[in-house]
């Protein structure tokens, strides 16, 4: 099955015990065993992956080879990440970061797309 990364950096380690770096929003490659997978599930750092209407449209997504590219400054590379790991939360997880940050969800907002902007504001 796959999983896909919630955290802005996962290191996992492969059979051979090399290190792969994994940024948010990338899916865990194969070659991560299924035990060190678990542990990062475990701990929260990845999830499964469920598929999205943008996957079934066949928008390109990258599978923990091609590391994306930073923009320049850094700090947007933190932002982007963020957002990423923002869209890949379901709705009680962003209801959940919302009353974290303190932000007040109006009665019956439960669009993912909708939280996830109150949130970023």
């Amino acid at each position: 099955m796959a999983h896909t990364v919630t955290a802005a950096l996962v290191i996992a380690y492969d059979a051979d015990h090399r290190q792969v770096y994994l940024y948010a929003g990338e899916r865990v490659p194969d070659r991560v065993p299924a035990d060190e997978v678990q542990r990062l599930v475990d701990i929260g750092m990845v999830v499964l992956f469920e598929p999205t209407d943008a996957d079934a449209a066949g928008v390109p997504v990258t599978v923990g080879e091609e590391k994306p590219k930073r923009a320049p400054g850094g700090r947007r590379g933190k932002v982007a990440q963020a957002e990423a790991a923002l869209a890949l939360m379901s709705v009680d997880e962003l209801l959940a970061e919302a009353r974290a940050r303190g932000i007040e969800v109006p009665e019956g907002v439960s669009d993912p797309a909708d939280l996830i902007a109150l949130i970023e504001q």
